[in-house]
Formats: structure tokens, sequence, C-alpha cells
């Protein structure tokens, strides 16, 4: 008996009622449907990557970009290839990295060995680097997070293009741009794909994965893998204006407009 005078057993039915009645709110049925939910996005009908993605090569090194290397070199423990225009730029998004995961070690979310694992994945380039082109020829997927303009996709895709290897995958990771535009200036466009996440990456585990009429199976098969390596929920969308979660919200930020003109509450709408 305990210093209350309870048996073992009064302790062990107590529990049992307890989880009984928490089995049964509403709290509980959620998160069981949002378990099943995260599992069955996972399964397609793209069959299997021809070839395990092992480096992945980010293009540009600002928030979304450095957020996106440090998942795929923490989560993924990938290879990963951080590349920006000048060291500036690099060295920016390289100490972004490093100072989350500085923060994750002083709280003793990460060991020293992980730390130090995952900073030692990450390789930061710049155009004035004379090996990125070398780096690059061994990628198996391109990531850019540069400025969404398709002429600036178009160009980078095509710099790209001469260096990586014939398998490479380029994935963008643009939130408006369709991705049928972008492959149009592909030599490959059945290796180019959407791989849009959000901000912060880090924090967000959603990843809209957008495959275009052209992209090869086992392209969409291998950025399902690598989403599902780097921590997210990764889903298959439709190359269509919004993608899935902004063409929800577009109907939600009207209706949020026209209700603020007819002079409704601030406070009782949200």
């Amino acid at each position: 008996k305990d210093n209350f005078g309870k048996d073992r057993m009064t302790h062990l039915k107590d529990e049992a009622l307890k989880f009984s009645q928490l089995a049964a709110t509403p709290v509980s049925e959620a998160l069981i449907g949002i378990f099943h939910g995260t599992t069955a996005v996972k399964k397609h009908n793209y069959g299997k990557p021809k070839k395990t993605v092992e480096t992945v090569a980010v293009l540009g090194a600002g928030l979304m970009g450095a957020g996106i290397a440090q998942v795929s070199a923490v989560n993924g423990k990938l290879r990963t290839l951080l590349k920006d225009k000048d060291e500036a730029g690099v060295s920016r998004g390289e100490k972004q990295i490093v100072d989350a995961l500085a923060g994750k070690l002083k709280k003793k979310r990460m060991t020293n060995y992980d730390f130090c694992s995952a900073t030692s994945r990450v390789v930061p380039l710049h155009d004035g680097s004379e090996s990125w082109k070398k780096h690059f020829s061994h990628a198996d997927m391109v990531i850019e997070a540069v400025f969404e303009d398709l002429a600036v996709k178009h160009k980078v895709l095509e710099e790209m293009e001469a260096v990586i290897p014939e398998h490479c995958i380029f994935a963008s990771n643009t939130s408006a741009i369709p991705i049928a535009s972008i492959a149009e200036g592909a030599k490959r466009p059945q290796n180019v794909i959407g791989m849009h996440y959000f901000s912060p990456v880090p924090l967000m585990p959603l990843l809209e994965i957008i495959t275009h009429k052209g992209t090869a199976p086992e392209v969409a098969a291998s950025a399902m893998a690598v989403g599902s390596k780097q921590g997210k929920t990764p889903i298959f969308v439709k190359d269509v204006p919004g993608f899935y979660v902004n063409r929800c919200l577009a109907p939600f930020m009207t209706e949020v407009v026209a209700l603020v003109k007819e002079g409704v509450d601030l406070n009782e709408m949200d």
C-alpha cells in the first residue's frame, strides 16, 4: 500500500478508467484522424524512385532556402549543397542554420554530436566558388528557392541543366508559378516538379508536391521520399492556381475583406 492506504490494483484501475475517458474525447478522435490522414497521403501510385537521393542542392540561401537546407541536413541526413549568388548571401544562410541548431543544442534538444554532424553536411557555395559546378555535377536533386519570376526560374533551370547529371531532379519551391510553365524551359521536363514548402520551413509540417503532365512517375516518387525524410507531411497536388493551401485560403481572404468593408467587428470575426 502507498502512503494513502491504496494498493497497486486500485491505482491500475484508476489509470484504466481515466485512459478510457480520455480515449473517448473529440481531441482523441481528432488526433487519431490526423495520424491516419498523414499515413494515407504517403501512399501513391508513382512506384519507386529510380535512384535514392543522397545529395540535395538548394539554390538561394534566403529564409526559405536556408530552411530547406536545414531540414535536408538535419532530418534527412542528406549531403546538402547550399548556393547563393555571393559569399555574403550564402554566409547569412549558413548562419541561420547554425544559429537555429545552436539554440537546440543549448536547450539540450540536440546532442553535440548531432550538431556537428548536421552542420558538416551543409556545403556552402556561391557563384564565385570555383568548385560549385563540380559539386552540382553529383547532385541527385536541386531545389530552387529563387526570386518568383518565370524568366529567373528559366535562367536558373538552364544554368543547372548544363552542370547537373541527367538523372537529377529539378524541384521548384514556387508558390504561384505553374510548374508546367517552368518545365517549358527545360531540356528534361520529365525531371521538373514542384516542392512548395511553408515558412518557417523547420517548423511547418506541410509540403505540397506538384506534378505537371510531363513529370516522370519516378521523379514524383523521389520527391515524396525526400519530403518524408525531411520530416514533412507531403501531399500530391494538381498544377492549378494556388496549388492546395493558397487555393483554400483565397475564398477565406475574399470573404474577410468583404466583411471588413461591411463593418464587421474584427474581434468578432477573429
